[in-house]
């Protein structure tokens, strides 16, 4: 089934990317344009106000909106995505932009880096699709990849919104909803972040807050810094 499950995710994101045409239109967000979204300037802005630079991967970077943010603010950029659409375009969006990026088809549960590699690793939306099972192998690579002391920073879905009860099956407690839009995705709780991190990982951070452009979805932003 998991196996099933990540076929599905594939194929679903492989057309998706395939008919895309991000918008750069002011004022929009999501994965679908080109804006970077404002959670994600305020990260970039922390990294500076906190003197963090050097190598960066964007996980699940898709278009390359916020690879590029990174590029723009000096850093030594990466990005991966299993699409392949998607990283034909980041390479596009990049080279028009003037900006060297390393933009790589791959995938998150085995990186294609070297181990302690980057300071910074940042995953706008990839881990809430990926199947639950997966995750200690998620959790794996990047603490892999990631340097002693690196910052890792997480968005993901919370379930305590009203898109995830209108999406949850009825009768059922399930947080790991195929949902038409965006594939399977999971809800997280606060309680799930800490168990999966806890080990390897210490929060520095955690906030859960309403979308900019919608009351009904709710994701938490978790900045983390990898454990000596």
């Amino acid at each position: 089934m998991a196996e099933n499950i990540d076929q599905l995710q594939h194929a679903f994101f492989e057309k998706e990317w395939a008919r895309l045409k991000l918008s750069d239109e002011p004022g929009k967000s999501g994965w679908r344009t080109l804006v970077p979204a404002p959670d994600f300037v305020g990260f970039v802005t922390y990294l500076e106000s906190n003197g963090i630079k050097g190598k960066a991967l964007d996980l699940g970077c898709g278009g390359g909106r916020h690879a590029m943010l990174l590029a723009e603010r000096g850093f030594d950029v990466y990005g991966i995505d299993f699409a392949t659409p998607a990283i034909a375009m980041a390479r596009a969006n990049a080279e028009h932009a003037g900006l060297q990026i390393d933009f790589k088809r791959g995938d998150a549960l085995d990186l294609p880096y070297n181990e302690s590699f980057f300071d910074v690793v940042n995953d706008d939306g990839c881990l809430h699709h990926i199947d639950p099972a997966k995750w200690p192998l998620y959790v794996l690579n990047v603490a892999r990849v990631l340097k002693s002391g690196g910052t890792l920073r997480i968005k993901a879905f919370s379930m305590n919104c009203a898109y995830y009860q209108q999406n949850v099956p009825k009768n059922s407690s399930t947080q790991w909803i195929f949902l038409k839009n965006s594939g399977h995705t999971y809800f997280f709780s606060e309680p799930n972040i800490n168990s999966l991190f806890s080990k390897q990982f210490e929060i520095v951070q955690m906030e859960e807050k309403v979308h900019t452009q919608t009351a009904d979805k709710k994701f938490f932003f978790v900045i983390l810094k990898k454990q000596s």
